[in-house]
């Protein structure tokens, strides 16, 4: 839980961009342009940072060792409100991590000096009471990462039907929705429970006899209790955790089998596990609107979606998500500027190698119509998956 803000243009001095690469491809426009000039003096390098006007607005002496992080730290007295700096040069953006000898910057070279512009759920972050406030700068970029990683263990729908059929899995997981929910586990479990195995069956490496699925599911189950941190589990239901997932299979498996079933899917996943889904992503998504009505009715949406793995694995997990709370906002009769929120939110994943903002604005409103349709379907019994 990418990034695709269109770059705002003029040629004052420090104009912001919403999207670092795009201004990158955008090289040769007055965006935000500030001009350095590094020139090389034996192990020192002189940066002389001015504006597009020429207009000179710093002096700093560098080390090609220096890491990009701390020349921008020396810079921020450029820093604006709801900005990051960033240091472009040669089309390339100076990464942090790396030093500016690494970067090729060595003599004098012409730079930008770019401050792109936080998204709204990472300014929200920001401005919360609590711990979390500190990882407001690393928020745009796990989201991104969220998405991206989420984009690659996709299932292979085509292999999850040859797997197990659309009714069979209907089944299993409106039977894992009443068995989690008796074990006290909510919606974020059933998601991450039900994509590790889809993704497992879809792999195809080793056929899976429908009646031993129950094995996989306690097993999934484990991966997904492991992957949780403290604060999701009070240490009542960590006593009863072996005793409820041998619960869960209704004492059929020794618990040297479900691990032995955990270690099949791990090793069929390649160990990708913690994959971002509709829910988690509901959870970010729903950070700025305390509308729990709302929340809860999208969660129902995105229970129906896991129902048919075309709309499960037709959409990206933000674009399910932002879907679902709009819809459940309307729903609601809830004020217009809360529905702005959700797609603004959603932007916050997505970036100009994916796709416009309008783009994806406008895949967000043809999901939720296609999850009320789902949902309308559903309740009349006609679903495809019977």
């Amino acid at each position: 839980m990418k990034h695709f803000f269109a770059a705002q243009t003029g040629p004052h001095v420090g104009a912001e961009v919403q999207n670092e690469d795009a201004f990158v491809a955008g090289a040769g426009l007055e965006i935000g342009r500030s001009r350095s000039m590094l020139t090389s003096v034996s192990d020192t390098i002189e940066l002389f940072v001015t504006s597009a006007g020429g207009e000179q607005l710093g002096h700093i002496s560098c080390k090609p060792s220096d890491k990009v992080v701390k020349v921008k730290r020396r810079l921020q007295h450029q820093a604006v409100d709801g900005c990051e700096i960033q240091l472009v040069a040669s089309k390339s953006i100076l990464r942090d991590r790396c030093s500016l000898q690494s970067c090729g910057v060595v003599e004098s070279v012409e730079a930008q000096l770019v401050r792109v512009r936080q998204s709204t759920l990472s300014r929200h972050v920001a401005q919360l009471q609590d711990g979390s406030a500190a990882l407001a700068s690393l928020a745009d970029a796990i989201l991104k990462s969220e998405r991206a990683a989420s984009d690659r263990a996709r299932p292979d729908i085509g292999g999850l039907r040859q797997a197990i059929s659309l009714q069979s899995r209907a089944e299993l997981i409106c039977w894992m929705a009443k068995a989690l929910r008796l074990m006290r586990f909510d919606f974020q479990v059933l998601h991450g429970v039900t994509l590790t195995l889809d993704r497992f069956l879809a792999c195809g490496l080793a056929p899976v006899d429908v009646s031993e699925l129950q094995k996989f599911v306690a097993a999934a189950v484990c991966t997904e209790m492991k992957m949780a941190s403290a604060e999701d589990w009070d240490s009542h239901t960590q006593s009863l955790i072996t005793e409820r997932i041998m619960h869960l299979c209704q004492g059929r498996y020794t618990m040297p089998e479900i691990l032995h079933a955990e270690y099949q899917i791990l090793s069929a996943t390649n160990f990708v596990v913690g994959v971002l889904t509709p829910m988690s992503a509901l959870n970010a998504l729903g950070m700025r609107i305390k509308d729990e009505e709302a929340k809860d009715l999208a969660g129902l949406l995105l229970f129906v979606s896991l129902l048919d793995p075309d709309v499960a694995y037709g959409y990206a997990p933000p674009i399910l998500a932002g879907a679902a709370l709009r819809a459940a906002l309307q729903a609601w009769r809830r004020p217009p500027e809360l529905l702005e929120f959700v797609t603004e939110d959603v932007l916050c994943y997505f970036d100009d190698d994916c796709a416009s903002g309008s783009c994806v604005s406008e895949t967000v409103r043809d999901c939720e119509e296609v999850l009320l349709e789902l949902w309308v379907s559903s309740s009349q019994g006609s679903g495809r998956w019977g």
